[in-house]
């Protein structure tokens, strides 16, 4: 199953707010059935299940503002907050000496044991900004920063104690050329 959503509200011409939200989840049901009789199993038969569900959900709040400043200064600035989990649960199970030939089911075997079992959920929580100052529509200086808290990073290396995160900044600047020296040429 996938879905997504968006929405957005334009607060004033220049000021928006906005929500995009998603969720992906699938299911999968395994089934493997050795019959009576074969080799494998000392021939009594046997019947695997692996259960495996996997879910994911995103979502991002901006708030982001566009406008001239002036004639020649123009900015564009956006913060936000993003939410991502990621969530697997694993179970397989094992069924031996399979009871009535042609009932393909664990429950048709005379002994039933858990074969594997495995939980993992992740959290990532971030706050994110960026800045663009543009002068005549030729020039431009962005910063970006985002800072991300993670369930799987421990604090102090106490397992279950979160509260790390990580920082990446970024600055770039570029230059359109063919507008900055107002070049005629049909190739730029």
């Amino acid at each position: 199953v996938t879905a997504s959503a968006s929405l957005a509200y334009a607060i004033k011409d220049y000021l928006t707010l906005s929500y995009t939200g998603g969720l992906n989840t699938y299911t999968d049901n395994r089934s493997m059935t050795v019959r009576p009789g074969s080799l494998a199993y000392g021939g009594a038969g046997n019947v695997l299940e692996d259960n495996i569900q996997n879910t994911e959900l995103e979502q991002t709040v901006l708030l982001s503002f566009n406008k001239n400043l002036t004639e020649d200064i123009s900015l564009r600035a956006s913060i936000g907050q993003n939410i991502n989990q990621r969530q697997l649960t694993f179970k397989a199970y094992q069924g031996s000496g399979i009871i009535v030939f042609g009932i393909d089911n664990i429950e048709n075997t005379a002994e039933k044991n858990t074969n594997g079992y495995d939980f993992s959920r992740r959290r990532l929580i971030g706050v994110l900004g960026d800045v663009t100052v543009g002068y005549r529509d030729w020039a431009f200086i962005t910063a970006t920063a985002r800072n991300d808290w993670s369930s799987t990073l421990n604090k102090d290396g106490i397992v279950g104690n979160s509260g790390r995160s990580f920082f990446y900044p970024r600055v770039s600047g570029s230059v359109v050329i063919n507008e900055a020296f107002k070049f005629d040429a049909p190739w730029l």
